[in-house]
């Protein structure tokens, strides 16, 4: 169609291939918002690289497996990952198998290297505990709050996600007082940095939930249902550029090959 027209009104071909370009561009791109990135490279015990070196990727609560090779750097790039705990592991022919267990998290690039040592020299590295890992991949300032860390957070509406922003850096109350009550105005939406509450935009599973209005979120999330909630208050990447104030990403959990459920109450005690 576009080529048509192009030449119906008399573009040049230079138009078309600019036209092409952007649709390309703008294909399917908020996949980040719901996944992360695993990147790494793969070296021997001398510090050369290993290229063709098969990296395996396989998902603790769900069993999914993904596998891919190095290039001929020794580098990989695991794209749109599914979040969760992964198992991730290195092989090469003459080289010991090489593996460690990490937490792929909400729009983040964790980057995991692999030094393979000759066969007969076993080797197997498993993470049950880690820091946040320190962003070296882009300067996107992110802060977040997984699963654990919301159902410790003492919250009293549970169905109100707004009230886990406050734990972050950067947060102000909104300057008419209407923060976290829907019957005021700007009162569903975010306020960091002096950014204002109609610079906030708002995704859920990285479909976009902004009132068309005063950029208010749209539909809540019960915070039994959320995996990870995270703010971006600055240096976020084109896919999130429709904003000039915070973005707000919410990830409810998926389902995983175990059974299992919430529930939640309040009590009162007398003094």
């Amino acid at each position: 169609m576009i080529a048509k027209n192009a030449r119906r009104y008399g573009f040049p071909s230079s138009f078309l291939a600019c036209a092409t370009l952007i649709l390309l561009l703008a294909s399917p791109g908020t996949a980040q918002t719901v996944t992360g990135t695993l990147q790494g490279t793969v070296t021997d015990a001398n510090g050369a690289v290993v290229p063709g070196a098969e990296i395996g990727l396989h998902n603790v609560d769900t069993g999914q497996e993904r596998t891919l090779k190095t290039n001929s750097e020794g580098f990989y790039l695991a794209s749109f990952v599914p979040l969760g705990r992964y198992t991730v592991s290195a092989s090469q022919k003459g080289f010991a198998k090489a593996q460690e267990t990490i937490e792929v998290t909400l729009n983040q690039t964790r980057v995991v290297d692999f030094i393979l040592k000759p066969t007969g020299v076993s080797e197997a590295v498993i993470v049950t505990s880690e820091a946040t890992p320190i962003n070296t991949t882009n300067q996107q300032i992110a802060q977040s709050l997984t699963t654990q860390e919301i159902q410790d957070k003492p919250v009293a509406n549970q169905t109100n996600f707004l009230t886990l922003a406050e734990t972050f850096t950067g947060f102000q109350e909104n300057p008419n007082s209407g923060q976290n009550n829907p019957t005021l105005s700007s009162g569903s939406s975010i306020n960091f940095n002096g950014t204002g509450t109609r610079g906030a935009t708002f995704q859920i599973n990285g479909v976009n939930n902004d009132d068309s209005s005063e950029n208010q979120n749209r539909q809540g999330a019960s915070l039994a249902t959320i995996k990870e909630f995270q703010a971006l208050t600055n240096s976020f990447t084109a896919e999130f550029g429709r904003g000039y104030g915070a973005v707000i990403l919410v990830q409810t959990i998926a389902g995983t090959n175990h059974v299992h459920g919430n529930a939640f109450g309040f009590t009162t005690t007398a003094l």
